[in-house]
């Protein structure tokens, strides 16, 4: 198991299994939703728990993918892929920086599943969960966009130094 857990990347880590843990755990607090899985009734596999999280983690990263990153890419222009690519050779914290920027939008995300559940659930009805659940989504729709800015900048500022130089 040690071995698994070594190999994901913090990506994956911070992605899949941390986005999947925090959602399960949210989901029991704020809506009252067991969707943890026990296969046995008196105890719980972690082996199962971890792969459960990871995929629950995966799945809300795909909706982050899917649903969010296209409608926040209507309010912030971003940069091609190809420019990407040349400005990480020139600035590796590129790298990082794009990595901190997915790991906000799964968060935007897993709040955004959580209203929809919460939705479902309440049909509608207020108290102070939804207040909760839009406040954290607020806080990460600002942390994507203010980062997203931000490596915007950063790729325009070292294409401009490259074409200056004659290196990108």
């Amino acid at each position: 198991m040690s071995e698994i857990i070594n190999k994901l990347s913090s990506y994956n880590i911070f992605n899949y299994l941390f986005t999947g843990i925090v959602f399960i755990i949210l989901s029991k607090i704020l809506l009252d939703m067991d969707i943890y899985i026990k296969l046995n009734e008196r105890e719980s596999n972690v082996v199962i728990d971890i792969f459960w999280a990871y995929f629950v983690g995966l799945t809300i990263s795909r909706i982050g993918s899917l649903i969010i990153e296209p409608l926040f890419k209507k309010i912030i222009k971003t940069k091609s892929y190809s420019k990407f690519i040349k400005v990480e050779k020139i600035d590796s914290k590129l790298s990082l920086l794009s990595e901190q920027n997915n790991i906000y939008r799964t968060l935007i995300a897993l709040f955004f599943t959580l209203l929809v559940l919460y939705f479902i659930k309440f049909k509608l009805q207020y108290n102070g969960t939804l207040l909760i659940i839009i406040s954290l989504f607020l806080i990460y729709s600002v942390s994507y966009l203010k980062q997203t800015k931000y490596i915007v900048k950063r790729i325009e500022t070292i294409l401009k130094q490259g074409d200056n130089d004659g290196n990108c």
